[in-house]
C-alpha cells in the first residue's frame, strides 16, 4: 500500500463521524440511534427527518426510551417484536402504530439492527424509520371495501333466497291470483319493515327498543305462514340505541337460515325464541324443531358461512357470542350479550 493511500484511509477513518452524521442529516428517513448499555436503553441520536416526522426536538428526544412514540392504539406483539429483535442483536422489519408529539397517530415502518464496533462488540442499536400511513390506510381502506362488498352481495343473496321462500311458501292453499297476490306483497311489506327496523335504528340519538317488538318485526314476513309454529317468551327488555342494529341483524340472520334451510321454510318447523336477563346479560335461546321425527329428515342447518360471521362479528361488538348446536331434528342458537348496567 503507497503512502498516499494509505494517508487517505486514515483521514476516511478520523472523518468517519463526520461523514456518517452529514449522510443521516441529509437523508429523508428518519434514524434512531440508541444505547444499547445505558440504563432503559435511551436514544444517543435522532436525525433532521425524525424530527420533522415526529415533531420532537432533539433535547426532547435524546436520553429518552423510544416507547415514547407509543399509544394507546400501538399492537404490543408489533413492540414485543422489537423487543425480541434487539435481545438477539438481529435486523428486523416491523410495521406499527406511533404517535407525533401532537398527539397524531401514523404508521411507522421500523428498521431496526445491531451496529458494531470494529473488536464486533455491540456499540449502537439503530433503527431507521418511514411513514408509510397512506400505504396502509389505502391497504385498510380496501379490504374495508371488499368485507363491505361481500357482506352486501350475501345480504343480497339472502334477500332474494328470503323473496322465493315467501312466494312459495305463500302458494299453499291460493286458489286465486288476487289471493296469492296480496298475501305475496304483505309478506314482501313486512319483510320491508323488518328490514327498515334491524338495519336503520343504530343512531346514537335513538330511542330504546324492546326486545320483544324488535323479535316481532323480525319474524313478522314468516307469522303469516307460520302462525302456531313460532312461540315467543320473556320479559320485556330495553335495548338501547347502540344495541338494536346489532341484535336485530343477527336475529334477521337466524330468521333467513331458518327460512333458507330450517324450520321456517318447513311445513310442520317450529321455532321458539326465548329470552332472559342474569347479572346484566341476557340470554337469547333460537330453538328449531321439526314434528314426525321418527320419518323426517334432519333440519338442516347452514355452514360457517358468511351470515355465521357476521352474527358473530355483530355480537362481539357488543363483547357477546353465539353458540349453536345440531340436533338430530333441532337447531339451538344462544345468544349472551352484556347489557348496560342503565338498560
Amino acid at each position: 500500500m503507497d503512502d498516499s493511500l494509505r494517508e487517505r484511509l486514515s483521514e476516511l477513518r478520523i472523518g468517519s463521524r463526520e461523514l456518517f452524521l452529514q449522510a443521516t442529516e441529509q437523508t429523508r428517513m428518519a434514524i434512531v440511534v440508541v444505547d444499547p448499555y445505558d440504563f432503559d436503553q435511551p436514544i444517543a441520536y435522532v436525525n433532521r427527518a425524525f424530527i420533522e416526522m415526529t415533531g420532537y426536538s432533539r433535547e426532547e428526544a435524546i436520553g429518552r426510551n423510544c416507547r415514547f412514540l407509543q399509544g394507546p392504539d400501538t399492537d404490543p406483539d408489533a413492540v414485543a417484536e422489537i423487543r425480541k429483535a434487539l435481545d438477539a442483536e438481529k435486523v428486523s422489519v416491523v410495521q406499527l402504530l406511533n404517535y407525533r408529539k401532537d398527539g397524531t397517530p401514523f404508521w411507522n415502518s421500523l428498521h431496526i439492527g445491531p451496529l458494531y464496533d470494529a473488536d464486533g462488540k455491540l456499540a449502537y442499536f439503530y433503527g431507521s424509520q418511514w411513514d408509510v400511513t397512506r400505504r396502509v390506510e389505502a391497504q385498510l381502506d380496501s379490504e374495508a371495501q371488499q368485507r363491505a362488498a361481500g357482506e352486501l352481495q350475501h345480504r343480497l343473496h339472502n334477500l332474494f333466497a328470503v323473496m322465493s321462500a315467501i312466494v312459495r311458501i305463500s302458494a299453499r292453499g291460493q286458489t286465486t291470483v288476487d289471493g296469492l297476490s296480496d298475501k305475496i306483497v304483505a309478506r314482501l311489506e313486512a319483510l320491508g319493515r323488518a328490514h327498515r327496523t334491524t338495519i336503520g335504528k343504530g343512531g346514537t340519538n335513538a330511542p330504546a327498543t324492546g326486545l320483544r317488538n324488535l323479535v316481532e318485526m323480525v319474524l313478522e314476513p314468516y307469522r303469516d305462514a307460520h302462525a302456531h309454529g313460532i312461540t315467543l317468551s320473556g320479559a320485556d327488555v330495553q335495548l338501547p340505541s347502540r344495541m338494536v342494529t346489532s341484535v336485530g341483524v343477527a336475529l334477521h340472520e337466524l330468521a333467513t337460515n331458518a327460512m333458507k334451510y330450517g324450520a321456517l321454510g318447513l311445513r310442520d318447523g317450529n321455532v321458539a325464541i326465548s329470552w332472559t336477563v342474569n347479572d346484566d346479560v341476557l340470554e337469547l335461546v333460537w330453538s328449531e324443531t321439526k314434528e314426525g321425527l321418527s320419518d323426517a329428515k334432519p333440519v338442516p342447518t347452514a355452514g360457517n358461512g358468511s351470515g355465521s360471521r357476521i352474527v358473530e362479528g355483530v355480537l362481539r361488538s357488543l363483547g357477546g357470542e353465539i353458540v349453536t348446536e345440531i340436533g338430530e331434528q333441532s337447531y339451538t342458537a344462544t345468544i349472551t350479550v352484556p347489557l348496560p348496567v342503565d338498560a
